[in-house]
């Protein structure tokens, strides 16, 4: 499955937000420093989807705040 995620990193209060079916808002409170944010996405995104974070893979925007996740299910 593909996602599509918009990112805000730095936030006071970490949170997701579906907005439909395949398209994600998702506050963390990690900067986006040394891929901390990145990780912090796949985290909060995978116990949404009550899946393992080892199935959740970002295939484009890793250093963007648009980022395109597969999920293997």
């Amino acid at each position: 499955m593909k996602l599509f995620v918009r990112v805000k990193a730095g936030e006071k209060i970490a949170k997701i937000a579906q907005i439909d079916e395949n398209h994600f808002e998702v506050s963390v409170k990690q900067l986006p420093q040394d891929g901390k944010a990145n990780e912090a996405v796949i985290k909060t995104i995978a116990k949404h989807l009550k899946v393992v974070q080892n199935q959740i893979k970002i295939t484009h925007g890793a250093k963007s705040k648009n980022k395109t996740l597969m999920v293997n299910q």
